[in-house]
């Protein structure tokens, strides 16, 4: 074997760099929505309004650009013609998300072909399916808030915790009033100017406009005029 090639061997081999600590909070997932489907009421509305003669008589009406109430030729499409349109909506409530309501409307006529009781079990599956998605995106969030309470807790800026293969540190610069950058734990110390106050590393001059304050749950707080920042 001929070792002298051994070293230009190796020397052609890359050499991976270490990885960078991000300076970052994770995100927390969004939950998916519940699409916007007919609830049983509505069905049960339409089921009425479609055996109520007179409404249908109206509504006969209204669709050839009759105004039902004077008998009298409108254009259809205009405000006179939405309005009166109002009459064969059928409205619901819709939760989009559990513990959130909006609502919506349809025009009675739309759910003509619609088998209810299909439909139904067909909103109950896309639901469920749903429900069970965000079951996992919110055990997601719940590893992300522990994830960030960790990198808080971190003590050096060389530190740092791994989450899917990358690695997040300290966040902010100053941390219980200490300068934490590059490690170097000055003392961040309030000055005024005349014109404005800021705050000073007392070991390597670095700068911030933001006041800062600690509260009881040994938070840090940065105020500045641009909104708060939280750590």
């Amino acid at each position: 074997m001929n070792t002298d090639l051994l070293p230009l061997e190796i020397s052609n081999i890359p050499i991976e760099e270490p990885q960078k600590i991000k300076r970052q909070y994770l995100f927390h997932r969004h939950e998916k929505e519940y699409p916007i489907r007919y609830n049983n009421a509505v069905f049960e509305k339409f089921n009425e309004m479609n055996s109520d003669t007179a409404l249908q008589n109206d509504y006969k009406q209204w669709k050839t650009g009759i105004n039902y109430k004077t008998n009298r030729k409108i254009t259809i499409g205009k405000k006179l013609h939405r309005e009166l349109r109002e009459k064969f909506m059928i409205s619901y409530s819709h939760n989009y998300r559990v513990g959130y309501e909006t609502r919506s409307s349809v025009l009675f006529e739309d759910l003509t072909n619609i088998n209810s009781d299909i439909y139904l079990q067909e909103t109950d599956k896309i639901n469920n399916d749903i429900d069970i998605e965000n079951s996992v995106i919110k055990d997601y969030n719940k590893t992300i808030d522990s994830i960030v309470e960790k990198i808080k807790k971190l003590e050096s800026w060389d530190d740092f915790i791994v989450f899917e293969g990358k690695k997040y540190g300290l966040v902010n610069k100053i941390k219980k009033n200490i300068h934490m950058e590059n490690n170097c734990y000055g003392k961040m110390v309030y000055l005024e100017s005349g014109i404005y106050s800021f705050h000073k590393c007392s070991k390597c001059n670095y700068e911030t406009n933001r006041e800062i304050f600690v509260d009881s749950s040994d938070k840090d707080e940065y105020v500045s005029k641009i909104g708060f920042w939280w750590k």
